[in-house]
């Protein structure tokens, strides 16, 4: 066999195994994802690359938080939706300091704000009762004392613990964005919306770099 017929017999193995690895990539409206980001408790998400800057006028879109993250059930998810009609509101006051719209057709962003709700169990050590001495725990006395041969005990303590997320991605690319907030939603957002002021401004200050003099 020639080199030549073995160059060409190589050629449709090198493009089947490329293909193969292109198409086991997850991907966005045709775009592969960079990567799987862990956003809280055994949630995640597909995601490109870290979205640091945003342009002007640009349309989005809210979204269901299933259709962004995985790892979310009805019992994890919590009822907060008035609170959570709040921080959509202050999401969409601050965004659209930038010239942004909400729409439905032909959107850049999507945007989804959720809260979940996880209960934990932990231990918590306490000491143990005091016992007359007259038991194994030493010789006979009038005092009280604690017995230390006898360990600790434990009780079982419930927490409940709230985190707030918003999670902005663009279509285009999977680029994501995700701010985590502990806490009950109070509609509160000034950390958000700081940083959206500022993607905002990187937008600009990127596209006067980017743009070709007359």
């Amino acid at each position: 066999m020639t080199r030549a017929a073995s160059v060409f017999l190589l050629i449709p193995i090198v493009c089947a195994g490329s293909c193969a690895r292109a198409s086991a990539l997850p991907v966005a409206d045709g775009v592969p994802f960079e990567r799987i980001i862990t956003i809280g408790h055994g949630i995640s998400m597909r995601s490109g690359p870290r979205l640091r800057a945003l342009p002007p006028d640009q349309r989005y879109r809210f979204v269901p938080p299933e259709s962004l993250a995985s790892g979310l059930s009805a019992d994890v998810l919590a009822s907060w939706e008035p609170e959570l009609a709040l921080r959509r509101q202050a999401f969409s006051a601050a965004i659209g300091s930038g010239g942004w719209v909400e729409s439905t057709d032909s959107v850049q962003f999507d945007v989804t704000v959720f809260t979940t709700e996880r209960t934990t169990e932990r231990r918590e050590r306490h000491a143990p009762e005091p016992v007359m001495p007259e038991s194994e725990c030493g010789a006979p006395s009038t005092q009280l004392q604690q017995c230390s041969e006898f360990p600790s005990a434990y009780r079982r303590q419930w927490d409940t613990a709230y985190d707030t997320y918003h999670v902005l991605r663009r279509r285009s690319d999977g680029a994501t964005r995700v701010w985590r907030r502990p806490g009950i939603p109070d509609g509160s957002d000034g950390s958000m919306a700081a940083d959206l002021r500022d993607m905002l401004r990187a937008g600009v200050s990127q596209r006067a770099r980017t743009r070709v003099p007359q």
